[in-house]
């Protein structure tokens, strides 16, 4: 009888030969952003924006300003008077110069469209930013476009630190425009940002 052919055995597979993998592609890392640097001024200094034009004339720790203005019309005498005060126990640190708003919208003072900080001892102290005429003894609720006014820009600070200041450093910055609609809770919220590390004079 004849036998049927046998179907040849298929060879064992190989225990320690392991498919190849396809390549795979790394995966991109996210770019993160940098944290924003900012520029060195100095007293002296004029900061130029497109929207804005604004010098550091002085540096300076006071216990307040007071202006005055007297004037005189028709046989009457007019007398002006404005100032800025600190509640007891504080003293002002403050930048001031002149402030250009070459935005073309009016900006209010109390909307804080220039920000930042002062720091003093490693102490940080939010600011406040106000606009004057200090000849005439005017202050500003508003500044219009294209005006340019004397600005303080300060803190109040406890006398016990004022008094013995070993290291300053103020920021100073702005959103582009003066845009008020920019909510600023941090100085990473500004888009130009300016650092100025020397002593106030007193």
């Amino acid at each position: 009888e004849r036998e049927a052919p046998q179907e040849a055995a298929e060879a064992p597979a190989d225990p320690t030969e392991a498919p190849t993998p396809e390549p795979t592609e790394e995966p991109t890392p996210e770019p993160t952003e940098e944290p924003m640097k900012a520029e060195e001024i100095h007293v002296g200094d004029t900061i130029s924006l497109p929207f804005v034009e604004m010098t550091i004339d002085a540096f300076e720790v006071t216990d307040g300003y007071q202006f005055e203005s007297k004037s005189s019309s028709s046989g009457i005498n007019v007398t002006r008077k404005s100032s800025i005060d600190c509640p007891s126990g504080m003293k002002l640190v403050c930048v001031k110069g002149s402030f250009t708003n070459k935005s073309h919208n009016e900006i209010y003072p109390a909307n804080r469209p220039v920000d930042g900080r002062i720091i003093l001892n490693e102490n940080e102290y939010k600011i406040t930013f106000r606009c004057y005429n200090v000849a005439d003894a005017e202050s500003f609720m508003g500044v219009a476009a294209q005006q340019t006014v004397d600005y303080f820009f300060y803190a109040e600070v406890p006398d016990v630190v004022a008094d013995a200041i070993e290291t300053s450093e103020v920021y100073i910055g702005f959103v582009e425009n003066l845009d008020p609609s920019v909510w600023v809770s941090e100085l990473d919220d500004l888009q130009y940002l300016y650092h100025l590390e020397a002593m106030p004079t007193k």
